[in-house]
């Protein structure tokens, strides 16, 4: 396997689409930072000023002060996770889906596994790169947050003291980030070796990512009875996960979910990889490369 490991690494980083989608992950958050406080500071200037007349305007002000608070460094580890986890979400599902499907789309399968029945080898490589660049968009993303935070700070002069366990909540967060977009990783690489598509492995993906809650929230409510069902998909699992940060000091209270209901939404998660990454082993295994 470690020969396939090194083959993989090497001919990811040497891919142009690797450092595009690594140019998005440090963009996209610090620029959404910036965004939501300029957007948020307008509309206060302008409620304030009188020139837009809103029911129950200082309750507003009030509510969108509290937003720009929550761009501060001493929040970050919370705000930057809801931030961040879509974006690298999307990332590693267009990072997956194309660097496996692109395999068949080349012919490039054929001739990485001329020499031997290795397949299973050859795909556990993969999903430990892919994985790993997964990892690396969400601690990118997470670095573009603290600059977005920062740069509020000075725009607005605002605090920017953090608090002692800041480090600590920080890398939890970014580890249950990583965690989370896993089973993403491996839906598209799973999708892409059934379809033997790019396309099809990042659409099915992506489609999945946005739509399942929608499809959940629409379902549960024309038939309660199938929420169980939903309760055990991904989406709500992974907001279960991202929803039992530890209240940041000064935040407003929120309801989190429990340990154990923590617990058992790590345990489906990693039951979800673990399915995919079958799936998509038993389907390799079968494939006749010829006609890959």
């Amino acid at each position: 396997m470690s020969a396939f490991l090194r083959s993989e690494v090497f001919r990811l980083v040497r891919r142009r689409m690797l450092w595009i989608l690594f140019l998005f992950a440090a963009l996209l958050p610090m620029a959404l930072y910036v965004l939501i406080y300029t957007s948020t500071n307008a509309q206060i200037e302008m409620i304030r000023s009188g020139r837009v007349d809103v029911p129950g305007g200082e309750q507003q002000i009030r509510q969108m002060e509290d937003l720009i608070a929550s761009l501060r460094p001493a929040r970050l580890p919370n705000m930057a996770m809801g931030l961040v986890s879509p974006i690298a979400a999307v990332l590693a599902i267009v990072l997956a889906g194309n660097t496996m499907g692109n395999e068949f789309g080349w012919g490039t399968i054929r001739t990485v596994l001329a020499h031997g029945p290795r397949r299973a080898a050859f795909l556990f490589a993969k999903l430990v790169t892919l994985a790993g660049s997964a990892a690396a968009f969400v601690l990118t993303g997470f670095v573009a947050a603290l600059a977005g935070s920062i740069l509020v700070v000075v725009m607005s002069r605002g605090d920017a003291s953090i608090q002692s366990d800041f480090a600590v909540g920080l890398i939890v967060n970014i580890a249950k980030v990583a965690y989370v977009t896993l089973p993403y990783v491996a839906l598209a690489t799973m999708v892409a070796v059934l379809a033997r598509s790019a396309a099809a492995g990042i659409g099915f993906g992506i489609a999945v990512f946005f739509a399942e809650s929608l499809v959940a929230q629409l379902a549960i409510g024309l038939n309660r009875d199938l929420r169980p069902l939903f309760d055990a998909g991904i989406a709500r699992n992974v907001s279960t996960i991202t929803r039992s940060s530890a209240v940041v000091e000064g935040a407003p209270p929120v309801a989190l979910p429990g340990a154990a209901e923590s617990g058992l939404a790590y345990v489906i998660l990693g039951l979800y990889v673990v399915a995919f990454v079958a799936i998509a082993i038993h389907r390799l295994s079968k494939r006749d490369l010829t006609l890959a």
